[in-house]
């Protein structure tokens, strides 16, 4: 990850969704114009739930120097914004964190292959795991610019899921379950505007996140003992405990969720104390992180967790009205209304 002087070209061509794999041969030859369709390798990548991400590279290639074609999801261009994701990927390339960004194109990205695995939720409570992971958060929170915006993305994104809300689905059943199960639209709003009160007091720090840390997002490389996350569409900055929080809310995994696999307090208080030692590193403070400043981040970190599954879960109403990805968005959304309903009084009691 270190091809900082790459600049992404821009090639004016668009990628046929439904025929990803050879579509995005057309990319593969003005990025790699030396390599032959005969010697190319085709790896589909079936993990995401937003977008379409197939790899490709010479069969005399490492897995080092394999290129990732992605195609964004339908619609998702209402709720991500594709230049602010392009800015993200050169930032975080430059700062060692991400792997260069090759080409742009009408729908969709080309950039590196992060060498290793995707954790499976099994994994994300590992010792070696979670430590590589907590010291990853830390530094991509540690990661400065002048260039940037510093505003938190969180309320603002909130805002703008909620005007994309549908009032209806076609499918009357579909329509049944979403008007039966899930909030109303004054009461997302009204619930939203509780959660800034709530978590505005906090005055926690902002930073430079990633926003989406689900397993997926992390790549587990064992040799190098390394962690380097991926798929940075929804990074921006943001709150430094709501990071954390979307992240351990991720636990539960996506295909099968079970909230019984949030992280108890004690996994908590460890993982939050090694972050926070990390925090101190890199900001170059010889000082002792004490039990009072981890039990306050921990409070904080489970306030944000109710806006992480409220958020998530109005992201799933989009989805389930525009995507055309195989995935029960809806379900998953209720899903996540149900547990933050289920923590909502459990959390909000905490006190730092």
């Amino acid at each position: 990850m270190g091809e900082n002087a790459i600049i992404p070209v821009r090639i004016d061509l668009t990628v046929d969704i439904n025929n990803v794999e050879e579509s995005g041969l057309k990319i593969i030859h003005q990025v790699r114009p030396q390599w032959k369709d005969e010697n190319i390798l085709i790896k589909p990548f079936t993990a995401g739930i937003t977008n379409k991400i197939i790899g490709y590279n010479l069969q005399s290639n490492t897995s080092y120097q394999m290129l990732l074609i992605r195609v964004y999801g339908q619609s998702t261009e209402l709720f991500i914004d594709r230049q602010k994701e392009i800015d993200n990927m050169l930032l975080l390339h430059n700062a060692g964190c991400a792997p260069p960004l090759y080409a742009i194109f009408n729908n969709g990205l080309c950039y590196g292959f992060v060498v290793g695995q995707p954790l499976q939720w099994q994994q994300m409570s590992d010792a070696a795991v979670y430590q590589l992971t907590a010291k990853e958060v830390a530094k991509i929170h540690n990661i400065s610019t002048i260039d940037q915006d510093i505003q938190p993305v969180l309320f603002d994104t909130l805002e703008k899921f909620l005007s994309l809300v549908p009032q209806s689905f076609d499918d009357p059943i579909k329509n049944q379950k979403f008007k039966t199960q899930c909030p109303n639209k004054s009461a997302l709003i009204e619930e939203v505007k509780m959660l800034q009160d709530v978590l505005l007091k906090h005055d926690a720090p902002i930073v430079y996140c990633h926003n989406d840390l689900l397993c997926q997002n992390i790549v587990y490389n064992k040799q190098n003992e390394s962690v380097t996350f991926i798929d940075y569409e929804y990074g921006g900055f943001n709150y430094a405990p709501y990071d954390i929080a979307d992240h351990f809310c991720e636990f539960a995994g996506v295909d099968e969720v079970d909230y019984n696999r949030y992280p108890q307090k004690e996994f908590q208080l460890q993982w939050l104390s090694i972050y926070l030692q990390e925090r101190a590193k890199l900001a170059g403070k010889d000082e002792t992180i004490t039990q009072s400043q981890i039990y306050q981040l921990y409070v904080q970190v489970n306030q944000f967790a109710l806006a992480s599954h409220y958020l998530w879960g109005i992201w799933s109403l989009i989805q389930a009205k525009n995507s055309l990805i195989d995935f029960d968005f809806l379900q998953y959304g209720i899903t996540r209304f149900n547990e933050y309903y289920s923590k909502k009084a459990l959390f909000l009691s905490l006190a730092s």
